[in-house]
């Protein structure tokens, strides 16, 4: 059944993340930062079917920010993520057999990456 142990579904297993970053303040208004993160693909091969929607098969990011203080009460902030790119090779991903249990067999490749810019205006109270 869907969603069961042993049947299709998303599949995720509990992972661990591990992440490292760093703060540098060269001038009092001015705040730099870096880090790094990374994991064990969630995503077992026999369940990348399913997770053709949610693609998430990045196992590292690597992110960059800075903070600038514009006056006493306002601050600009600016970030950069980047999710290096990966592929997750599906593994007896697709029923074999017609359906309802089957879909012709065959395999289901997952490939992601991700960047993300952001940038906020703040003001302090």
């Amino acid at each position: 059944m869907l969603g069961a142990s042993d049947g299709p579904g998303s599949g995720w297993r509990n992972t661990t993340v591990y992440k490292a970053g760093i703060a540098y303040e060269p001038r009092p208004d001015l705040a730099l930062r870096a880090g790094v993160a990374w994991l064990r693909q969630p995503i077992p091969e026999s369940q990348t079917l399913l997770n053709i929607f949610a693609p998430a098969v990045t196992e590292r990011h690597i992110t960059l920010g800075a903070t600038l203080r514009l006056s006493r009460s306002w601050e600009l902030s600016a970030s950069y993520m980047r999710a290096v790119g990966a592929t997750l090779y599906g593994s007896s991903s697709i029923p074999a057999g017609p359906p309802p249990g089957g879909v012709g067999g065959g395999e289901a490749n997952l490939r992601m990456n991700q960047s993300a810019l952001g940038v906020s205006l703040g003001w302090r109270y």
